[in-house]
């Protein structure tokens, strides 16, 4: 079966150790709730690599998930209510 790429929107800033945590936690509940997709989190990924607290390296960030937000066959915004 062909998965689909689901990009998971969810905020970084603020409390990025809690808001990267949370993103995990989005994209493990993905996986649990659909066996055929494949979550796609960039700020998890690139916080591996790039800092956020700079402004060239957060701007590189966004527009390398922007890229992959065009690729991708649908989105999940997660959020708090």
């Amino acid at each position: 079966m062909r998965k689909k790429l689901v990009y998971i929107c969810s905020p970084c800033r603020g409390d990025i150790e809690k808001n990267i945590e949370k993103a995990q936690r989005y994209c493990r509940e993905a996986v649990e709730l659909w066996d055929d997709v494949i979550p796609i989190a960039p700020h998890v990924y690139f916080t591996q690599f790039l800092d956020d607290a700079k402004q060239e390296e957060r701007a590189a960030g966004m527009d390398m998930g922007l890229s992959l937000l065009a690729v991708s066959y649908t989105h999940l915004r997660a959020h708090e209510t």
